[in-house]
């Protein structure tokens, strides 16, 4: 990664924003720093911050509050570099002032999610799952019924027994690379089992493929919309994809690149092949299958179906 102070002299700083007062900046003591300047906000209501390897430092002058970011162990420079190119990417996205909520709440972000992950790698099961639901939000969901509801539907990181709910609709969403073409993991007896409401079942077929888009990019992507639109729930998707246990500010050092080459919807009832609700018993603690999608084609439904969400207000 670029260092960007090595051409700043100790005890100065230099503009990082032409839009924001954002600075990277030397401490007297040569620690390297990056500053994000606050106005309207009071000293005393900023929270007490503490990150593995730096400081959080807020400073008063003339009514401005300076929040400072301090490197203090050498070793943790990649991850300190991240996080501030993470607030510069969030800050850059919004058209007005600088929200000390917006920063406060990205910092405790990461304080908690450096407190317990240092894993560099998120599992391709993993990876393929949260793009699928990301790939139906985005695609399906956004111009459907708008960003916010769609954003309030997604109740899949909140462990939910399905992806997306509706008032009298829920949506589960599955997705498989093409090397194991139309096979679906099911988790769980109730993830195709609703306790009310129809279900249907979103299918993606995905490849790897270098020209495709990757997690962190289709997150930005998906940001990006969120602000387009005005909408208030930027935050609170920020929390769902922590909570899948992606944290996209986060650089993971095994992002594959995906593209969708084929995506098919089915109504799951009755007869659809599941295993029923009715052979759960308290000695099973866990039931998990896979389904052979390819041949369930007498449950297909077009996509057009998805239009009944319009009706729900």
């Amino acid at each position: 990664m670029i260092n960007f102070w090595d051409s700043i002299e100790i005890g100065c700083m230099k503009r990082v924003s032409e839009k924001h007062n954002l600075f990277w900046a030397k401490d007297y003591n040569g620690s390297l720093a990056f500053i994000i300047e606050l106005e309207h906000v009071k000293k005393e209501n900023l929270p007490l911050i503490k990150i593995t390897g730096m400081q959080v430092v807020y400073k008063e002058l003339n009514g401005i509050i300076n929040v400072y970011l301090v490197l203090k162990n050498i070793n943790d420079i990649d991850i300190f570099k991240q996080i501030c190119l993470d607030i510069i990417n969030i800050i850059e996205a919004m058209d007005y002032k600088i929200s000390a909520d917006l920063i406060v709440n990205r910092l405790k972000q990461w304080q908690n999610f450096l407190s317990s992950h240092r894993d560099k790698s998120f599992s391709i099961e993993k990876q393929i799952g949260l793009f699928g639901e990301l790939y139906f939000l985005y695609d399906k969901l956004f111009p459907l019924i708008g960003v916010t509801k769609a954003i309030l539907s997604w109740v899949g990181p909140n462990k939910d027994k399905q992806d997306f709910r509706f008032k009298k609709l829920n949506i589960e969403v599955k997705s498989y690379l093409d090397n194991k073409r139309g096979i679906v993991n099911i988790s769980s007896l109730e993830q195709l089992n609703p306790s009310n409401g129809d279900l249907y079942l979103y299918v993606y077929g995905m490849k790897i493929d270098e020209n495709g888009v990757s997690l962190d990019e289709f997150i930005k992507l998906i940001r990006e919309q969120i602000v387009k639109d005005e909408s208030t729930e930027l935050e609170y998707f920020d929390q769902l994809v922590e909570e899948y246990g992606f944290f996209d500010g986060y650089e993971y050092e095994n992002l594959l690149k995906f593209e969708v080459f084929e995506e098919k919807m089915y109504r799951v009832d009755d007869t659809f092949p599941k295993l029923p609700l009715s052979i759960k018993r308290e000695e099973i603690k866990s039931i998990k299958y896979t389904i052979d999608i390819s041949l369930c084609n007498d449950f297909l439904i077009h996509s057009d179906d998805l239009n009944v969400l319009k009706e729900e207000r």
